[in-house]
């Protein structure tokens, strides 16, 4: 099996970190603090934002993308629920829920 490089970010590029021979794990690039750029991945290639959750790609046009799918909610009113923390907290309005709607 071929090295799998391990990257990850410092002061907010990608750089080499090191080579992982033997394993048979697969590991991202990986980095925090900001978006990997183009220059940074190869095309195909994914890197994980570490501090955000966040995976990104290398498209065949060049272009960095985001690769979507994690179901996460952005901060914000919804209607009778405020999303917030970076949508780990949810937050049902006064009156929304009564005896009534439970029943």
């Amino acid at each position: 099996m071929p090295a799998l490089d391990i990257c990850r970010v410092v002061s907010g590029s990608m750089v080499e970190k090191k080579s992982d021979r033997g394993n048979n794990e697969i590991k991202l690039k990986r980095g925090s603090g900001s978006d990997p750029g183009a220059s940074d991945l190869v095309v195909g290639e994914i890197a994980i934002r570490t501090d955000t959750g966040k995976l990104f790609t290398k498209k065949d046009n060049g272009s960095v993308a985001e690769i979507s799918g994690s179901g996460g909610i952005d901060d914000g009113d919804k209607g009778d629920i405020t999303v917030s923390n970076s949508g780990d907290t949810f937050t049902i309005d006064n009156g929304v829920v009564t005896s009534a709607k439970i029943a």
